[in-house]
């Protein structure tokens, strides 16, 4: 992922799973960026970039999930604050787990669910099952409350 300006202007270096900072390793298949959105998820003036990594496996071969996804979510202006973000780690819906071809990801959208100022996420897992093998889901990650995005789970520079 290349981050530039409204003139093009590259601004930032390229994103891989692999740069430093970023949460998460590189594996075959990750698809990092396949979907995007941009969002000021921390209400610090600065938009933020949430880019889908909706072949993420989680766990460690041979136990591994595979394309359960992920959200990786960049934060321009810390460093520190990259995130990543999978299924099992959504305090609104504790008892979710990521399954196997889940895809957690495969769409984004940002916009202000809650009414506050600050952007919301919205993730959507078209292979999640609920009650039903693949029926999908989407789950929104709000901005506001601590444990959420840039709540207090990170701390700042």
């Amino acid at each position: 992922m290349v981050v530039s300006d409204i003139d093009g202007n590259v601004i930032n270096e390229t994103y891989t799973r692999d740069s430093e900072g970023i949460p998460g390793v590189a594996e075959e298949d990750d698809r990092l960026g396949d979907q995007l959105a941009v969002g000021d998820f921390d209400g610090n003036g600065f938009d933020e970039i949430a880019a889908t990594v909706r072949g993420e496996g989680i766990g460690q071969p041979p136990s591994e999930i595979e394309n359960a996804g992920a959200v990786n979510v960049f934060d321009l202006t810390h460093s520190n604050r990259h995130q990543l973000w999978t299924q099992d780690e959504i305090p609104s819906v504790p008892q979710e787990q990521p399954e196997a071809f889940d895809r957690f990801g495969s769409a984004l959208v940002a916009g202000t669910i809650n009414g506050g100022t600050k952007a919301d996420l919205i993730v959507g897992a078209p292979g999640n099952s609920i009650s039903e093998s693949g029926t999908g889901s989407a789950v929104v990650l709000y901005s506001a409350p601590i444990d959420s995005l840039f709540g207090d789970r990170f701390e700042d520079d």
